[in-house]
């Protein structure tokens, strides 16, 4: 007989004793209590069982009070439940198992509370190596399903790889054997285990765990259908109080349920098939509804300008799926969201957006879908020349004219602050893009008005708009198109005027990448802005770069190189085309490292 069923065994005996026989009966059971030393017992540490190289999930069992890590799950035979799940056709290989341990003696002090069980959990799942799975599934007996919720209270950012929590008969509502066996076993769980009611620890649980949202974990559970020692230690409505779904019964006492005999048991059969459906993710599952699969790519064509822009991902299964972008291009294509992992729940559908807004505009582009634990989706976005030409041109059109009309205000003081003005202009960039490309959220908006901005020749205001960007949405930080847009609008910060000056002398030619600016609509708009801007003192620069770039269209080139020494002249700063700026950079030598 185990310790647990010694301490439930020795609590009833306790009552019956009571009735019977008074003080006597109970100086007797302490008599008996304190004979057996249980100093060793509940001291299985934490340990992995199981761990193949093509384990995808980590599956860690924890224990309730006075069990242990491994003897909890272990049948008197000497079957356990983790020969039981390794033996399963479809999922043996690709779980890792782990037993979570943590002290629950019966006489002996030293039992954690739920509390301080989570937290040593933890500790081991960090030392083991658990946390580093990408999907973790938590199994848990009686008090082990509330060590499980406190820990995933106590560190949420793990709901997102744990998709799965699945509970044999934790009493979720107290447990009335609970009662009893506080009143003689020095354990400190048990008084935390009692009726709700009365328990001020498993009210803040039940709180704390409704309050947690539509990212927790599916919780599935089991209860033990028959009595131990003609006792039902957890009531069918406690054991089932935070489950989603249909819950399973189990013909079992509370402390048999959990120690399969035979590899198809009810509850291994609950378990599998737990897992099956919430954590296994098929292939088949993740889908791309709006692309054609060419090969090894999933082709995606924008060739009518009236439709959004998007790409929907969905997951067609029941389990929850996680993805993220990589290889996003560093020029040309903005996908929103960019940065971080999605969450995608059974039957959910997420969108992504996708923005034409940087340089060197190509009429394909390529990044990559990658659903965790499955193979990566390669999409290939196709966007004809004319369509990327009539959208960059409205876009840039739509920011000149904005701009335009906002500083004209400004036009009538000759002190204007260079912040004011930088403001201004990009606010005025910002609702542009809101205009021409609705449904952006506010970071996206701001950031592809900071691309637009830097590509008209207004690096300085383009920083602004760049950083409210990264102030709405830090995770943009580590988007490389980000990094790069970064790069391309600082680096001309100590430009010395006399290099700017022969950059432009010496490397004038067309500017590439701007066909907008043949469009008689766009230089007429520039040309206003340009005007507008020359009157406002903070902004005569930018001014004369802005006119310059539509001289150069023009091929007037005589007349834009004296506008790009006009812009260079009227400021510390060299506001010379994207164009010049790239050029100056592959001309002017690597900085002196000993300087």
């Amino acid at each position: 007989m185990g310790m647990f069923e010694r301490g439930v065994a020795w609590t009833l005996t306790w009552t019956r004793l009571r009735r019977l026989f008074g003080a006597c009966g109970i100086a007797l059971l302490i008599v008996c209590a304190c004979g057996d030393d249980d100093s060793a017992a509940g001291e299985e540490k934490s340990q992995w069982i199981e761990r193949p190289q093509t384990a995808k999930v980590a599956v860690v069992f924890v224990h309730g009070v006075l069990g242990s890590a491994v003897a909890t799950w272990t049948h008197e035979s000497g079957a356990t439940f983790f020969s039981a799940l390794k033996a399963h056709p479809q999922l043996g290989s690709s779980l890792a198992l782990y037993a979570a341990g943590y002290p629950s003696r019966m006489v002996s002090p030293g039992s954690l509370q739920i509390q301080e069980a989570a937290n040593k959990i933890h500790e081991d799942l960090k030392f083991d190596g658990v946390l580093d799975y990408e999907t973790i599934a938590f199994v848990g007996h009686s008090m082990g399903g509330l060590v499980v919720l406190k820990e995933l209270l106590t560190h949420r950012e793990l709901f997102a790889k744990v998709p799965l929590l699945a509970f044999y008969a934790t009493p979720m509502e107290g447990a009335q054997i609970a009662t009893l066996g506080k009143a003689l076993l020095k354990n400190a769980a048990l008084a935390e285990m009692e009726p709700a009611d009365l328990t001020a620890n498993l009210n803040e649980l039940d709180s704390q765990w409704r309050e947690a949202g539509p990212e927790r974990p599916t919780v599935r559970c089991a209860y033990e259908t028959r009595p131990t020692y003609g006792v039902q230690i957890v009531r069918r409505s406690s054991a089932t109080r935070f489950c989603d779904g249909a819950s399973d019964p189990i013909d079992g006492d509370h402390l048999t349920l959990v120690k399969p005999a035979e590899s198809d048991a009810p509850a291994v059969r609950f378990l599998s098939n737990a897992l099956r459906d919430h954590v296994m993710v098929d292939e088949r599952s993740f889908l791309l509804p709006d692309t054609e699969r060419d090969n090894d790519a999933f082709v995606l064509k924008l060739s009518d300008p009236r439709e959004p822009r998007i790409l929907r991902v969905q997951n067609g299964g029941t389990s929850r799926i996680r993805f993220g972008l990589e290889s996003v291009p560093e020029h040309g294509l903005l996908v929103v969201p960019s940065a971080g992992v999605t969450t995608l729940r059974a039957n959910e559908t997420s969108t992504l957006r996708l923005v034409v807004t940087y340089g060197s505009e190509q009429p394909e582009y390529t990044f990559v879908v990658q659903p965790h634990g499955l193979q990566p989706r390669r999409v290939r976005v196709v966007i004809p020349p004319s369509v990327l030409l009539a959208e960059r041109t409205a876009l840039r059109l739509a920011i000149v004219e904005h701009m335009d009309a906002d500083l004209t205000a400004l036009t009538k003081s000759n002190d204007t602050p260079t912040m004011e003005a930088a403001n201004t202009a990009s606010a005025s960039a910002k609702a542009a893009v809101a205009e021409v490309v609705p449904g952006l959220p506010e970071a996206a908006q701001w950031l592809v008005a900071a691309a637009q901005l830097n590509e008209i020749n207004l690096p300085a205001v383009a920083d602004v708009a760049l950083t409210r960007a990264l102030n709405a949405d830090a995770s943009l930080e580590t988007v490389a198109a980000v990094a790069q847009l970064r790069s391309e609008i600082e680096v001309f910060d100590d430009l010395p005027k006399r290099d700017a000056s022969e950059v432009v002398v010496t490397a004038l030619k067309p500017t590439q990448g701007r066909e907008e600016l043949n469009d008689p609509r766009y230089q007429a708009a520039a040309l206003q802005l340009s005007t507008t801007m020359r009157s406002i003192p903070t902004l005569e620069s930018a001014g004369h770069s802005i006119r310059g770039d539509v001289l150069l269209a023009k091929v007037r080139t005589n007349a834009a190189q004296t506008a790009y020494l006009e812009a260079i002249n009227t400021s510390p700063v060299t506001w010379s085309s994207p164009e010049i700026r790239r050029q100056f950079l592959k001309a002017r030598p690597p900085p002196d490292p000993d300087m």
